[in-house]
């Protein structure tokens, strides 16, 4: 019998499948039974009205339309909402945020893209703890994500509907584990639910970005089908070998046809942003722009070191935006990373002791660096660029 690919819906059941009791597998089998007869023609109803309630939270919000009529347009394109466990369980600050609190704080922002916490269920509260991230072995989640992109979705929709017109939603993905399971549930997912682009954090629940192209490229595929584009999470201290931003410029050049975000201005890497300035399918994001300043200003290995660096004054990052944007006005993008522009924790670097880091910024003060860019680049970084890297569309 020929392989089957980690992708293939028909892929064999997760572990935490396999470990259900003979009683569980007897009901599923009773409730398949019922779904022959009657119970198909109540599945089949619920498709129609989930179908239907998609489309009429698309024709009612139409966000990327009623975007693009206003020519002054301020879009955040980088925010998380939920609970992050890795940081509440280890007393670190910020760990939580709200859709509603996101859209309250961010006064003056039209839109925002946002994407649910990095952490899972899927994953061990014990071993999140411990500072490390294995799955459990009787998982709340059968696969990643799972609770995590519905719980958004539901939030900003359901909870939410008044605020909705501001959400540009984006499902996070794990390709390295149970891919087949997660497209599953993202697929049906967008059947009841508009999204606008795919997450990739690597680096905390430690993600080779090598496997979008391995055992997850059918996340790439699925991307092209619905043309929905990346914003992936970069590194450049090599200690990080899940998110270096070359690795995942790599991954940008083998696929032209699908839109990439590098976050965090790919750590002030030069070679990178020009890596970036030169594939047309690929932009670098601002996210948690003053606080990334302030790590560069103190040569911190998590920006890049000196002449890797983009040459700016790091203690002045109203400076620092003004050279970016006028150095790479087609591929900067706004991003704050709410509620991530603040970071409040212990931090252990590659050597060394531990450090305590206490950055702390708002998003006044991530508006604050925007408003600091002249008006037509402002724009572009802000509405034009972000518009062009959510459709494919030039603005």
């Amino acid at each position: 019998m020929a392989a089957r690919s980690p992708c293939d819906s028909r892929s064999t059941p997760t572990r935490s499948q396999q470990r259900r009791p003979a009683q569980l597998r007897v009901f599923s089998l009773v409730a398949s039974a019922a779904m022959v007869t009657g119970g198909a023609v109540i599945a089949n109803r619920c498709s129609v009205i989930h179908n239907a309630a998609a489309m009429s939270i698309v024709k009612r919000h139409n966000v990327l339309e009623r975007l693009r009529r206003k020519p002054n347009a301020v879009i955040d394109v980088h925010t998380h909402i939920g609970v992050e466990l890795t940081h509440y369980l280890p007393k670190a600050y910020p760990y939580a945020l709200s859709f509603e609190q996101l859209c309250r704080e961010g006064e003056g922002v039209d839109a925002f893209v946002v994407f649910p916490m990095v952490s899972s269920l899927y994953f061990s509260l014990v071993g999140i703890k411990n500072g490390k991230i294995v799955p459990a072995p009787n998982a709340i989640c059968r696969f990643p994500y799972q609770h995590e992109n519905e719980r958004m979705l539901h939030e900003i929709y359901e909870l939410f509907p008044q605020l909705a017109s501001r959400a540009l939603p984006f499902i996070i993905i794990d390709p390295s584990r149970e891919p087949a399971a997660q497209l599953r549930h993202i697929k049906s997912l967008r059947k009841r639910y508009p999204f606008y682009g795919i997450k990739i954090q690597g680096t905390i629940p430690q993600i080779p970005i090598q496997s979008l192209t391995q055992q997850g490229r059918c996340f790439l595929d699925y991307a092209r089908e619905e043309n929905l584009p990346f914003l992936i999470h970069s590194s450049v201290i090599p200690s990080d070998i899940w998110a270096q931003a070359h690795d995942i410029l790599d991954i940008v050049e083998a696929n032209p046809d699908v839109r990439f975000i590098a976050a965090h201005c790919c750590r002030f890497d030069k070679t990178a942003l020009d890596r970036v300035a030169q594939l047309p399918n690929a932009w670098f994001d601002h996210s948690a722009f003053g606080i990334h300043c302030d790590l560069a200003a103190d040569n911190s290995p998590v920006c890049a070191l000196g002449r890797k660096r983009f040459p700016a004054n790091y203690r002045k990052p109203a400076e620092v935006i003004r050279a970016l944007a006028a150095a790479y006005p087609d591929k900067f993008i706004y991003g704050s990373d709410a509620p991530y522009y603040s970071y409040v924790a212990w931090y252990q670097p590659p050597k060394g002791k531990p450090q305590f880091l206490n950055l702390r910024s708002s998003m006044k003060k991530e508006l604050g660096l925007l408003n600091a860019v002249p008006g037509a680049l402002r724009r572009r970084i802000c509405r034009d660029n972000t518009l062009r890297f959510l459709t494919g569309v030039m603005e």
